[in-house]
């Protein structure tokens, strides 16, 4: 399970500003992209840091549904759901309808 952040180069401090406040994740450069990112990979620092940050300071827009998932995923994480083959199939099906790949469905009115 990862976290990622990413943003130009030229915001590179204040990405460097955001892993001091949270007291964890990585950054890491794309000189291709000149991009660099954020990436927290502990499942500990999901439940224990970034959890409780996103849910005290809610997510708007469709990036909230994927929030939601994300959220989802770490507590079937946690409960030991991906050492099962139901549990892993589980969240492989979450994650597939994640991001990108999350179907919009427009209603108008």
């Amino acid at each position: 399970m990862r976290f990622k952040i990413g943003l130009s180069n030229r915001d590179q401090a204040l990405l460097e500003n955001i892993v001091s406040y949270l007291g964890c994740g990585a950054l890491s450069f794309n000189n291709n992209t000149n991009s660099c990112y954020i990436t927290v990979s502990s499942l500990q620092h999901h439940l224990d840091i970034l959890i409780p940050l996103f849910d005290k300071n809610a997510i708007e827009g469709v990036k909230a549904l994927d929030y939601a998932d994300w959220r989802k995923v770490a507590y079937l994480m946690k409960e030991g759901c991906h050492r099962t083959k139901d549990g892993l199939k589980e969240i492989q099906e979450i994650k597939a309808g994640m991001n990108s790949k999350r179907i919009s469905i427009l209603v108008s009115n």
